[in-house]
């Protein structure tokens, strides 16, 4: 890889193989329709802040709501990381959350 490959690489978050950090992947799977859907989320924009007594943050959450192409039944998800932006928890109501291989 060369410097500016590199350069590239740091302006937009990738690593070098192409992993954007920055970006969680949800997959669904709706319950009454059983479509499957990936949902793109951003890690330094979509998430809320939780914070401690202190003032400091202590994680963050997410609250989407997800609406396929097939039916107009909205998903509602809510998810809990850690200060490292880790998932910690979930909740997902009218839809299954699934495994990236269980969508492909």
């Amino acid at each position: 890889m060369g410097i500016l490959d590199r350069l590239a690489s740091v302006l937009s978050g990738k690593s070098a193989a192409g992993h954007d950090e920055n970006v969680y992947w949800l997959y669904v799977q709706c319950s009454a329709c059983g479509e499957k859907i990936k949902v793109r989320v951003n890690l330094t924009s979509d998430l809320l802040q939780n914070y401690d007594e202190a003032g400091g943050i202590s994680g963050y959450e997410l609250h989407k709501e997800i609406l396929g192409q097939r039916c107009f039944k909205l998903i509602y998800a809510h998810l809990t990381f850690d200060r490292q932006r880790k998932v910690t928890g979930h909740e997902i109501l009218g839809a299954r959350l699934l495994t990236r291989q269980e969508f492909e």
